[in-house]
């Protein structure tokens, strides 16, 4: 009977420990996926916000303003999208809509 009564208790308790890990790992996966989500915004930010400078100042005159201008121009250091971990392709573009506004289109 008490071999019966350990068994029963290792299961519940192994069962337990597996439901902990998979909220532990759902847990983790969002919060990475969010943090990743809120660093390629930070990162589109700042590369419209360059193409708008680069524009305004009138170095780039077209309203395409394509990362490999970017970086000619030293607007921008080489950068990495969070969200694959590769360097941004220089064929991607920023579309200038207006002064103040602008649109980053990535090519993959």
């Amino acid at each position: 009977m008490e071999k019966i009564m350990i068994k029963n208790k290792n299961i519940i308790l192994k069962g337990f420990l597996v439901i902990v890990l998979i909220i532990a790992f759902c847990t983790w996966y969002q919060i990475n996926k969010a943090h990743k989500e809120k660093l390629f915004d930070a990162m589109n930010k700042k590369i419209t916000e360059t193409a708008l400078k680069c524009y305004n100042e009138e170095k780039c005159p077209n309203k395409t303003v394509y990362i490999k201008e970017l970086y000619e121009f030293d607007y921008l250091p080489r950068t990495i999208n969070p969200l694959n971990n590769e360097y941004l392709d220089e064929n991607s573009y920023i579309e200038i809509k207006s002064p103040n506004e602008a649109e980053l289109i990535l090519v993959d």
